[in-house]
């Protein structure tokens, strides 16, 4: 169910929603709740488990031209206010301005990631590339993905770098607060720099003393593809 997309209601015996927030907003657009089925997107898990090693990490490192030494902070930018951007980078200037040398990497940013760094004057602590296919080595290499969005469907980025072993620091949206509750290794933060920036910092200092655990056990029976493609045919066998 993608919004806002006008149907006839009357044509339709029932409407996926990946989300809450989506069973939300076509609640607002009139949409009958009977007609309405809450049926989260999957991931195909083969391409992101089991999580990374240390040697991946620091191949992914030497791939994407990044410091092995500093901690590296990825977001991803498509949308860069969605998704974002200023908030993410405002967070890591104020690392930076406490001391802690960080490294920044914005993927998809692009001239919006651009001129954002340049404003708060971070200089080479932010670098911005495009993105690629082989989306894994972007979470291999990060210590902490950041994902300060305003608003998600199926939150598949924060996933796959959960599934990849690297901890998330996310905003405290319902379909993000939906992982954190199941595993530790996505962190809620309220969408401000302030906030951001203490998360990520207290999320860094918790992997660096190895206190972070990569199961996301109770995660998987709900977001692995196949597992989510046999649910599918059994929803729509019976919605005949």
């Amino acid at each position: 169910c993608a919004l806002p997309i006008y149907i006839d209601v009357l044509q339709v015996e029932a409407m996926l929603c990946v989300s809450e927030d989506i069973y939300v907003a076509a609640r607002h657009r009139f949409a009958p709740a009977d007609r309405l089925t809450v049926f989260s997107n999957a991931i195909d898990l083969e391409r992101f488990r089991p999580a990374a090693t240390a040697e991946e990490r620091r191949l992914a490192r030497v791939t994407l031209s990044q410091s092995p030494d500093r901690p590296l902070l990825v977001h991803f930018g498509w949308d860069w206010e969605r998704k974002g951007g200023d908030l993410f980078l405002a967070a890591v200037e104020i690392l930076l301005r406490s001391g802690l040398d960080v490294q920044a990497l914005c993927v998809g940013g692009g001239d919006s990631a651009r001129a954002t760094s340049a404003r708060l004057g971070l200089g080479d602590r932010a670098s911005v590339l495009e993105p690629r296919d082989d989306v894994r080595t972007f979470y291999a290499a990060a210590d902490v993905f950041v994902s300060p969005s305003q608003a998600e469907g199926m939150p598949y980025a924060v996933l796959e770098a959960l599934c990849t072993g690297t901890p998330a620091v996310t905003s405290d949206i319902p379909s993000h607060a939906l992982l954190a509750e199941r595993t530790q290794l996505c962190t809620l933060a309220e969408r401000n720099p302030q906030a951001l920036a203490l998360a990520m910092r207290s999320v860094l200092s918790a992997s660096s003393e190895g206190r972070y655990s990569s199961d996301i056990s109770e995660l998987v029976d709900s977001i692995d593809l196949r597992a989510w493609a046999q649910r599918l045919v059994a929803l729509y066998a019976e919605e005949r």
